[in-house]
């Protein structure tokens, strides 16, 4: 019986000291995961701090270059660009080239009613003439 006692005492005892063990490296392994975000948090404290806190970076950002808006004072069709993007321009350069149809259609109209307001103030002279005999 007492051999009983002893196995069934060794169990215990046993547990006991694998729960301390236990204790002992959760306590390690613990300390070692603090330590290694200490770590962590001082090298990229330390990285931000020499390297990432020069350069700004973003999604959306506006640039206060010096960009002009280019606006046309005649809407037309665009035959041919002369230009290219971020492409240095002077005064006076053309830029782009329009289609002449409808300018030349528009002079065209533009005559044909000169001519017919001609016809008809003639017309009133004649009329006033004839009318003033």
């Amino acid at each position: 019986m007492s051999q009983r006692n002893n196995d069934s005492a060794t169990p215990a005892a046993d547990a006991h000291f694998h729960a301390s063990r236990a204790a002992a490296s959760r306590k390690k392994g613990f300390m070692g995961l603090a330590a290694a975000v200490v770590i962590a948090a001082g090298g990229y404290g330390t990285w931000y701090a020499v390297v990432d806190s020069r350069y700004v970076t973003t999604d959306n950002a506006y640039s206060a270059a010096e960009v002009a808006e280019v606006t046309p004072s005649v809407t037309g069709i665009v035959q041919t660009v002369n230009v290219v993007d971020t492409q240095w321009v002077k005064q006076g350069d053309v830029l782009v080239q329009l289609d002449d149809t409808d300018a030349r259609l528009a002079l065209a109209q533009a005559e044909a009613l000169l001519g017919q307001s001609r016809r008809r103030v003639s017309s009133y002279m004649a009329t006033d003439e004839g009318l003033a005999a």
